[in-house]
Protein backbone atom coordinates (compact mmCIF):
# COMPACT_ATOMS: atom_id res chain seq x y z
CA UNK A 1 0.00 0.00 0.00
CA UNK A 2 1.27 3.78 -0.81
CA UNK A 3 3.15 5.10 2.36
CA UNK A 4 0.73 8.27 1.89
CA UNK A 5 -2.07 6.05 2.18
CA UNK A 6 -1.32 4.83 4.97
CA UNK A 7 0.05 7.83 7.01
CA UNK A 8 -3.81 9.54 5.79
CA UNK A 9 -5.55 5.84 7.07
CA UNK A 10 -4.10 6.27 10.60
CA UNK A 11 -4.23 9.90 10.97
CA UNK A 12 -8.16 9.74 9.86
CA UNK A 13 -8.84 7.02 12.25
CA UNK A 14 -6.66 8.40 15.29
CA UNK A 15 -8.93 11.76 14.41
CA UNK A 16 -12.22 9.93 14.28
CA UNK A 17 -11.45 8.59 17.94
CA UNK A 18 -10.02 11.43 19.55
CA UNK A 19 -13.25 13.47 18.40
CA UNK A 20 -15.63 10.86 19.50
CA UNK A 21 -13.47 10.82 23.02
CA UNK A 22 -13.13 14.83 23.73
CA UNK A 23 -9.65 14.52 23.59
CA UNK A 24 -9.02 16.25 19.77
CA UNK A 25 -6.99 19.11 21.74
CA UNK A 26 -4.69 16.89 23.85
CA UNK A 27 -3.71 14.47 21.10
CA UNK A 28 -2.96 17.07 18.52
CA UNK A 29 -1.05 18.87 21.00
CA UNK A 30 0.75 15.32 21.93
CA UNK A 31 1.07 14.65 17.98
CA UNK A 32 2.77 19.00 17.83
CA UNK A 33 5.52 17.84 20.71
CA UNK A 34 6.25 14.78 19.01
CA UNK A 35 6.65 16.35 15.92
CA UNK A 36 9.04 18.90 17.34
CA UNK A 37 10.61 15.90 19.55
CA UNK A 38 11.44 14.07 15.92
CA UNK A 39 12.74 16.86 14.05
CA UNK A 40 14.91 17.51 17.21
CA UNK A 41 15.84 13.69 17.03
CA UNK A 42 16.67 12.03 14.15
CA UNK A 43 17.90 9.12 15.96
CA UNK A 44 14.51 8.38 17.12
CA UNK A 45 13.48 7.45 14.25
CA UNK A 46 16.44 5.56 13.02
CA UNK A 47 15.99 3.37 16.04
CA UNK A 48 12.50 2.83 14.79
CA UNK A 49 14.00 1.83 11.51
CA UNK A 50 16.08 -1.00 13.05
CA UNK A 51 14.85 -4.24 12.34
CA UNK A 52 16.61 -6.17 14.88
CA UNK A 53 15.11 -4.35 17.67
CA UNK A 54 12.24 -6.04 19.29
CA UNK A 55 8.62 -4.85 19.06
CA UNK A 56 8.54 -4.90 22.73
CA UNK A 57 11.94 -3.62 22.97
CA UNK A 58 10.65 -0.28 20.79
CA UNK A 59 7.20 -0.10 23.17
CA UNK A 60 9.21 -0.17 26.21
CA UNK A 61 11.52 3.02 25.14
CA UNK A 62 8.62 5.06 24.27
CA UNK A 63 7.43 4.43 27.45
CA UNK A 64 9.77 5.48 29.02
CA UNK A 65 10.32 8.22 26.90
CA UNK A 66 6.82 9.93 26.48
CA UNK A 67 4.61 7.85 28.86
CA UNK A 68 4.84 11.36 32.02
CA UNK A 69 3.91 13.33 28.69
CA UNK A 70 1.59 12.13 26.57
CA UNK A 71 -1.99 11.53 26.74
CA UNK A 72 -3.33 7.79 27.13
CA UNK A 73 -4.72 7.76 24.03
CA UNK A 74 -1.67 8.93 21.96
CA UNK A 75 0.33 6.26 23.97
CA UNK A 76 -2.03 3.60 22.88
CA UNK A 77 -2.06 4.75 19.40
CA UNK A 78 1.74 4.80 19.50
CA UNK A 79 2.25 1.10 21.00
CA UNK A 80 -0.62 -0.08 18.06
CA UNK A 81 1.39 1.45 15.36
CA UNK A 82 4.72 -0.37 16.73
CA UNK A 83 2.43 -3.85 16.98
CA UNK A 84 1.37 -3.45 13.54
CA UNK A 85 4.91 -2.53 12.19
CA UNK A 86 4.01 1.05 11.44
CA UNK A 87 5.98 3.10 13.20
CA UNK A 88 8.16 4.06 9.72
CA UNK A 89 4.47 5.87 9.15
CA UNK A 90 4.43 8.12 12.61
CA UNK A 91 5.84 11.30 10.89
CA UNK A 92 3.00 10.55 7.94
CA UNK A 93 0.62 10.27 10.77
CA UNK A 94 1.69 13.36 12.70
CA UNK A 95 1.44 15.68 9.85
CA UNK A 96 -2.18 14.42 8.50
CA UNK A 97 -3.94 14.27 11.55
CA UNK A 98 -2.53 17.72 12.32
CA UNK A 99 -3.78 19.01 8.77
CA UNK A 100 -7.14 17.54 10.02
CA UNK A 101 -7.08 18.91 13.49
CA UNK A 102 -6.78 22.75 11.97
CA UNK A 103 -9.17 21.74 8.88
CA UNK A 104 -11.92 20.76 11.44
CA UNK A 105 -10.74 23.53 13.67
CA UNK A 106 -10.07 26.40 10.66
CA UNK A 107 -6.70 27.15 11.74
CA UNK A 108 -4.37 28.65 8.66
CA UNK A 109 -0.67 27.76 9.34
CA UNK A 110 1.03 30.80 8.06
CA UNK A 111 4.82 31.91 7.64
CA UNK A 112 6.10 35.39 7.99
CA UNK A 113 9.88 36.11 7.00
CA UNK A 114 11.49 39.33 7.22
CA UNK A 115 15.04 40.40 7.26
CA UNK A 116 15.01 41.42 10.82
CA UNK A 117 13.12 40.37 13.69
CA UNK A 118 9.35 41.44 13.84
CA UNK A 119 7.47 42.68 17.31
CA UNK A 120 4.22 41.02 18.51
CA UNK A 121 2.08 43.69 17.50
CA UNK A 122 3.37 43.71 14.32
CA UNK A 123 2.78 39.92 14.31
CA UNK A 124 -0.87 40.36 15.37
CA UNK A 125 -1.73 42.87 13.23
CA UNK A 126 -0.49 40.47 10.39
CA UNK A 127 -2.86 37.88 11.91
CA UNK A 128 -5.29 40.26 12.50
CA UNK A 129 -5.64 40.97 8.80
CA UNK A 130 -5.00 37.91 7.20
CA UNK A 131 -7.86 36.24 9.23
CA UNK A 132 -10.09 39.49 8.19
CA UNK A 133 -9.08 38.51 4.51
CA UNK A 134 -10.84 35.25 5.43
CA UNK A 135 -14.31 36.94 7.34
CA UNK A 136 -12.99 35.60 10.30
CA UNK A 137 -13.74 32.79 9.84
CA UNK A 138 -10.00 30.79 10.18
CA UNK A 139 -7.75 31.33 13.17
CA UNK A 140 -4.42 32.04 11.69
CA UNK A 141 -1.32 30.33 13.36
CA UNK A 142 1.78 32.42 12.14
CA UNK A 143 5.31 31.53 13.03
CA UNK A 144 7.59 34.28 12.34
CA UNK A 145 11.27 33.55 10.62
CA UNK A 146 14.19 35.80 10.15
CA UNK A 147 16.22 35.45 6.76
CA UNK A 148 18.58 38.67 5.92
CA UNK A 149 19.19 37.74 2.94
CA UNK A 150 15.79 39.37 1.95
CA UNK A 151 17.49 42.42 2.89
CA UNK A 152 14.09 44.55 3.72
CA UNK A 153 10.52 43.80 3.73
CA UNK A 154 9.06 40.24 3.64
CA UNK A 155 7.57 37.08 2.46
CA UNK A 156 4.65 35.82 3.31
CA UNK A 157 3.42 31.93 2.98
CA UNK A 158 -0.08 30.81 4.17
CA UNK A 159 -1.04 27.45 2.75
CA UNK A 160 0.09 26.93 -0.55
CA UNK A 161 0.43 30.79 -1.27
CA UNK A 162 3.37 32.89 -1.44
CA UNK A 163 3.41 36.98 -1.23
CA UNK A 164 7.29 37.69 -1.48
CA UNK A 165 7.50 41.81 -1.07
CA UNK A 166 11.13 41.62 -0.11
CA UNK A 167 13.53 43.54 -1.30
CA UNK A 168 15.68 40.67 -2.22
CA UNK A 169 12.58 40.14 -4.48
CA UNK A 170 12.89 42.82 -6.43
CA UNK A 171 16.14 43.21 -6.91
CA UNK A 172 15.98 40.17 -8.83
CA UNK A 173 13.18 41.23 -10.77
CA UNK A 174 15.26 43.91 -12.21
CA UNK A 175 17.85 42.14 -12.44
CA UNK A 176 15.87 39.43 -14.69
CA UNK A 177 14.37 42.86 -16.79
CA UNK A 178 18.31 44.18 -16.92
CA UNK A 179 19.24 41.18 -18.55
CA UNK A 180 16.22 40.73 -21.09
CA UNK A 181 16.47 44.21 -22.31
CA UNK A 182 20.37 43.76 -22.89
CA UNK A 183 19.60 40.37 -24.71
CA UNK A 184 17.00 42.18 -26.64
CA UNK A 185 19.19 44.88 -27.42
CA UNK A 186 21.96 42.72 -29.09
CA UNK A 187 18.85 40.89 -30.95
Amino acid sequence: MDSSKIGVRYAKALFETALDTNKIDIVYTDFVALAKTYAENPDIEKFFKRPLVKISDKIHFIETLFQAHLDTLTMDFFRLLIRKKREDYLQSIIRNFIDLFRNHKKIKKSQLITASKVSQDTKRSVEKLLSSHYNDEYTIEMDTVEDASLIGGFVLEIGMVEYDASIKHKLNEIRKTLINASFEAKI
